[in-house]
């Protein structure tokens, strides 16, 4: 099962599609093949041989933080798969930081052996990729990326909203909708379809407007790619965020920055993203 897979560290032997990492490697390095150090069934310790020049990397789901910091001292080029995890310590100042290229996958993957998608949003983060290449049937949509780090007891939408007006711009900051040049908050925790689509409506009938659209889980829903081409900016916050007040977090909160208008690029130190979209199927 998933569970375990993500979780237990029963069942770590998930395998790659074939047709992603040919599409990574493809995008990463022109088709050359790559050194895989995390095999299903592996006869070496990927964490303590050294890597090749190319590497594409699926490890284990409990021990991301490990094999992100071989990736990062490896001299070569390395593409990791692995969960989005934005409400992680590692995730914000190690991954993020560490890499150029961040691929955030917006189709839901299956992994062999198992036949339904894992139900977690899924990116591919490039340690020293050289450069991005398109690929026939994928749509690459460039993103800015931002991490904020709040109070741990935070996630209340004033202290949000807060950190928005410094970051953005002194103009007005509301939540909800708002015409001119302001900046409009829509929380998405429920009926997420319904939301973006009157997010989408609300663009097109302000121009000038920016919305940040907050949404849980992030991507890789059926509906996720009509909202794509307004993202400008994908915001990663963490802790994860606790909007009760009662201690309860929510996983994979994110600040989607949605506007006609490209205004925002990556912040120094942060990768530049992509939202993929493979054209072919919803599944790989």
């Amino acid at each position: 099962m998933y569970r375990q897979a993500i979780t237990a560290g029963k069942d770590q032997n998930a395998r790659t599609p074939p047709l992603l990492r040919r599409l990574v490697d493809k995008m990463f390095w022109g088709g050359k093949e790559s050194f895989d150090p995390c095999p299903p069934h592996p006869t070496f310790d990927g964490l303590k041989v050294s890597w090749k020049t190319r590497n594409f990397v699926n490890p284990p789901f409990r021990e991301l933080g490990d094999w992100i910091e071989k990736a990062l001292a490896e001299k070569g080029s390395t593409a990791k798969l692995g969960p989005v995890r934005s409400g992680a310590k590692y995730f914000n100042e190690r991954l993020l930081p560490g890499c150029n290229v961040l691929l955030l996958w917006t189709n839901r993957i299956a992994f062999p052996p198992h036949e339904k998608p894992l139900p977690l949003p899924i990116m591919v983060a490039g340690i020293r990729v050289p450069k991005i290449r398109a690929v026939p049937d994928v749509s690459l949509h460039r993103v800015g990326v931002r991490s904020w780090k709040l109070p741990r007891h935070g996630g209340h939408m004033k202290e949000i909203m807060a950190k928005a007006k410094s970051v953005y711009s002194p103009a007005l900051v509301t939540r909800g909708f708002a015409g001119g040049t302001g900046v409009s908050f829509c929380c998405v925790m429920n009926s997420p379809k319904e939301t973006l689509a009157r997010v989408r409506a609300h663009l097109e009938s302000h121009p000038n407007a920016t919305v940040l659209a907050m949404i849980i889980p992030a991507f890789n829903a059926t509906y996720f790619d009509e909202i794509v081409p307004y993202i400008s900016e994908v915001v990663f916050m963490y802790p994860n965020l606790d909007f009760t007040g009662r201690g309860q977090s929510i996983l994979g909160s994110v600040i989607l920055v949605l506007t006609k208008r490209r205004r925002f690029t990556s912040q120094k130190g942060m990768p530049v993203g992509y939202f993929v979209s493979w054209t072919r199927s919803k599944r790989i």
